[in-house]
This record gives C-alpha cells, sequence and structure tokens, in this order.
C-alpha cells in the first residue's frame, strides 16, 4: 500500500510540489500576490502529503479496482481522476503559484537550501555552558563513578555531545581502575559515549547486554524471544556492539575485525529500520556479506548502525519527514566523528545508505563527515543545500522502476521531501542494480493495461527493499565489494557517462509507472 501511495503522490506532484523548488510555498507567500486562500491550502497540501499517505493509497486502490470492473479499457483513468480530484480538492490557486514558482526557480532554490542548513545547524548546536557543564559531570566520575550510576547524569553526558577528541583525551587520563569502575558504575555512558576506544565500548555494552539479559522475563513473544538470543550472543561475545541503549534505540553492530582490517564500511538502513531488525539479523545481511567477501589481504570492518528512531510507515510518519532526517543526520555526523577517535579512524571509509538513509548521510556531510566513498541504494535524496565533496566518491544504485523515482526532487516548504536526488547531475554514478523481477511480474504486467500501475509500484517496491539485502542481488554485492575496495582512490571525476541510466530525475508524470523497453530488458 506504501508503494501505491507513492506514486500517487508522485502523479499528483505538480499539485503537491514543484521538484527541486523546496520551500517554493514560503518564498512565494513573500514575494508574490496569490488568492487569499493560497496559505490554507499549502497548509492543507503539506498535511496531505506528510500526514495521510495510507488514506490516499485506500482511495487509489478502490479507484483501480472500480474502474477494472466497470470498463478494463479504463484502468489508467482512475490513477489519473485519483490525482485530479485530490487537485482539485486541495488548491484553487495552483495554476497561479506554479507560474509564479516557475519565474523564480533560482531564487528559490537558493532560499530553500539556505533554510535547509540553518535547520541543520540549529539542530546541531549544544548551548557551550551546558557541554562544559556536561564535561565537569563526567571527569567526577574519575572519582566518584557512582555518578554514573544515575540515569539521569548518563543522559545529560550523552545529550551534550562532548566532542569526541576532548573525551578520547580525558579517557587516555584514566587509570586502568577507574575506567574499569565506570564501565561498572555505568556500561550505558562507556559504551555510548564518543572518543571511548573500540574495545572500551564493546566490553561495556557486553556487559549492558548481560544485564538486560539476567533481568529479562523467561516468558513472552517470539519477538521477545528473538531480543533475548540476541542478547545472550552479545553477552558472550559472539556479537560486538559499539552502541547499545534501548531507550535511546540505539544500536551499532560491529562485524569482522576492525584491527586488522584496512577498509571501513558503515551501513545505514532506511524507513522501518528497528531495534528487532537487529535481533532478527536482517538488518546486518548487506554487511555481513562485504565482510565475508572481502579479500584476504585487504580485509574490511562494517558497521551496521542505528542511532535514534527511524521513520514508520504510519499515518502520522514517514520518510518524507526531512526534519527526522536531520535529526538523524546530526547524530550520525557525531557518529563519524567518535569513530574518527578510534583504530578505524584513518581507513577509508565507505558509507553504504538504503532509501531514507541517504538524507541522513547528507546531513552528516553537510555537518562536515567525510567519506572516501558514498554509496546510495535506492536513496530518497538529500536536503536542499547539500553540495558533493571533490574528494568523496558518489554512487548511486537504484533499479529503473524503484519507487524511490517516483519522489526524485520532491519537496514541500521547509519540512517534507528532499530537494536533491542522488542522480548524475549531482554528481552520482548511476550504476543498475541488475534485479530481476518476481516470477508474478511479467505474466501480470502482460494485462498491464489493466493493473500495470499497481503491479509496477509493487514490483518496485520489492527491488526498493531488495537492493540493500543479500538475497537476489549479486550484482549490487559484487559491485560495492569493488567500491569498498577502491575507496579512497577513486574521486567524483570518474562519473559515470554511460547512457544506461537517465543523467536527471525522471519527470513526475504518470507514465513512470509503465516501464520502458530499456527498463523491461533491465528486469529480464
Amino acid at each position: 500500500m506504501q508503494s501505491i501511495d507513492v506514486a500517487l503522490r508522485r502523479n499528483a506532484s505538480d499539485v503537491f510540489g514543484v521538484p527541486g523548488i523546496g520551500s517554493a510555498g514560503a518564498f512565494i507567500a513573500a514575494h508574490v500576490t496569490l488568492p487569499a486562500a493560497t496559505g490554507l491550502v499549502e497548509r492543507i497540501r503539506v498535511f496531505l502529503v506528510r500526514r495521510v499517505p495510507l488514506l490516499l493509497a485506500l482511495v487509489l486502490i478502490v479507484q483501480l479496482l472500480g474502474g477494472v470492473l466497470a470498463d478494463p479499457t479504463r484502468a489508467i483513468a482512475p490513477v489519473m481522476s485519483t490525482a485530479a480530484t485530490v487537485a482539485g480538492a486541495v488548491t484553487s490557486g495552483a495554476a497561479t503559484a506554479s507560474a509564479a514558482a516557475a519565474s523564480i526557480r533560482a531564487s528559490v532554490s537558493v532560499a530553500a537550501g539556505s533554510a535547509a542548513l540553518q535547520s541543520i545547524a540549529v539542530a546541531a548546536h549544544v548551548d557551550p555552558a551546558e557541554r562544559d557543564a556536561a564535561f565537569v559531570l563526567l571527569d567526577s566520575t574519575r572519582v566518584t563513578p557512582a555518578v554514573a550510576g544515575n540515569p539521569r547524569a548518563v543522559d545529560r553526558i550523552l545529550d551534550a555531545a562532548l566532542p569526541a577528541t576532548r573525551v578520547a583525551a580525558w579517557w587516555s587520563t584514566l587509570t586502568v581502575a577507574q575506567r574499569t569502575d565506570l564501565a561498572a558504575a555505568s556500561p550505558t555512558l562507556v559504551g555510548n559515549l564518543d572518543g571511548v576506544p573500540l574495545d572500551d565500548r564493546i566490553a561495556a555494552n557486553r556487559e549492558a547486554a548481560a544485564r538486560a539479559l539476567a533481568a529479562y522475563p523467561r516468558n513472552g513473544s517470539d519477538l521477545a524471544s528473538v531480543e533475548a538470543s540476541y542478547l545472550a550472543r552479545v553477552a558472550s561475545g559472539a556479537v560486538s556492539l559499539y552502541a547499545f541503549d534501548v531507550a535511546r534505540d540505539a544500536i551499532v553492530e560491529i562485524i569482522g575485525d576492525a584491527v586488522a582490517a584496512t577498509r571501513a564500511l558503515v551501513f545505514t538502513p532506511g524507513t522501518t529500520a528497528s531495534l528487532s531488525d537487529f535481533y532478527g539479523g536482517s538488518m546486518q545481511s548487506l554487511a555481513s556479506w562485504e565482510v565475508e567477501h572481502a579479500a584476504a589481504s585487504d580485509p574490511t570492518v562494517a558497521f551496521v548502525y542505528k542511532i535514534g528512531s527511524f521513520p514508520q510507515w504510519s499515518i502520522t510518519d514517514g520518510p518524507l519527514d526531512n526534519q527526522r532526517s536531520i535529526e538523524l543526520g546530526v547524530l550520525f555526523d557525531r557518529f563519524n566523528d567518535g569513530l574518527d577517535t578510534t583504530v578505524v579512524g584513518a581507513l577509508a571509509r565507505t558509507s553504504v545508505e538504503h532509501s531514507f538513509g541517504s538524507s541522513i548521510g547528507g546531513v552528516a556531510e553537510t555537518l562536515g563527515t567525510h567519506f572516501a566513498t558514498r554509496i546510495v541504494l535506492g536513496g530518497v535524496g538529500m536536503l536542499a543545500g547539500w553540495q558533493p565533496s571533490t574528494t568523496t566518491r558518489y554512487v548511486a544504485y537504484v533499479a529503473g522502476n524503484d519507487v524511490t523515482r517516483y519522489i526524485y526532487g520532491l519537496a514541500a516548504g521547509d519540512d517534507v521531501g528532499y530537494a536533491v536526488a542522488p542522480s548524475a547531475v549531482h554528481g552520482f554514478e548511476q550504476k543498475d542494480p541488475q534485479l530481476q523481477s518476481d516470477a508474478w511480474y511479467l505474466p501480470l504486467r502482460l494485462i498491464g493495461s489493466i493493473v500495470g500501475p499497481a503491479i509496477e509500484v509493487a514490483q518496485g517496491f520489492i527491488n526498493h527493499n531488495r537492493v540493500a539485502s543479500a538475497d537476489d542481488n549479486g550484482s549490487v554485492l559484487a559491485s560495492i565489494l569493488s567500491d569498498v575496495a577502491s575507496a579512497g582512490e577513486i574521486i567524483g571525476d570518474s562519473i559515470s557517462s554511460s547512457g544506461d541510466v537517465p543523467e536527471t530525475p525522471a519527470a513526475p508524470h504518470l507514465e513512470l509507472l509503465v516501464l520502458s523497453a530499456r527498463e523491461m530488458r533491465a528486469e529480464q
């Protein structure tokens, strides 16, 4: 259903937002005289795009089924009529607004970028006085480690986002006994404090998992048993965690030998990522494959990352909420700062980001995080104002019918969508993931005039998830293996000029729901 919802939003994108414009509504309101109702229209439009995707998807499904039953030759008409109905319901001055927006496109792009950069700066700011007070509190634990046993004290220290270099310098002044006492008083603090060495964080999180397991109920749901099994593996040392704090919805699993590694990979998931995905093992599949298949002479260590609550599919939540990406991107930047102070800090680092994760990576880069290579898998894009680094190689893997193509460049105001698509025009090499269609796809595709749109977005959603997995994804896995091995050796001036993938984001219209001849060949 979410896939169909994405398609609907894309079909109506001329009403819901002008791709690449970002905060056009705010700029137009300030510089162009429009009907008095435009402000209300804008609020209704943003509400529809951001808050009720499932309702719109339901309308589309009902109209699709109704159209097919009434007249199979009119199967596509419901899609267009749905977009038209929504358009009529949410705007009475869209034509005027669109014309005005077109005439000031360049100015609006600058304004949108400035607004996004300001939002990122505000989110990343920590009051210097609070940061200094938190450091004083941290330093007091060398004499009185019991201070760290107070959860409020731990929260205050972690929330202050102390510079990792400052923490690393402080940690080096502690005796072994002081470190041991502090970890015993609060494994959560030591295990999640950027600047603490890798081995010390792993040991602290092992203790935190053991304590959580000891307090765990001995009966419960299947999810609970999976969680308990995972905690047992962490407590035994079979799984190593760089971060673990259930209260903060944070977990980072390490795969591979960090000391022996010559390359580092960080995998960031997308929408719906949760702790349970780690407990079950599905989240680690791609990173595990890359570590296992790296050359013995050039081993890779991977960090599977999730710090903070990722958006879920619900009426009040979703990946187009770019304020969430800013909050999580700030945390990702701090994570990378912390990683820089560890044993893997000097290794060429490749960031692999799936879907919504690409927006997080973009925010981190804006704040100063640097990657040797940045790979996006079905990425939603970045906020207005993002600029590629001249010393980073950018690669995008996206299927021809991946659902994210329908939202490339789609942005509404300062809070919804991503104005910068991971396309060639923005510095990303475009690589075909060569995904195979499911067995049911082509037979149903032959009757595309009847159910084509629904089938197309369904397969597109499947491919969107498959491109970040270790199943039926051999071409991408092998290509990422090569990308990681060459990280730091190839930079952005080697952008591919291949004609296999469009160099600019596809235009937002209904034809995107139907595969081109090239895309059909790619899917076979």
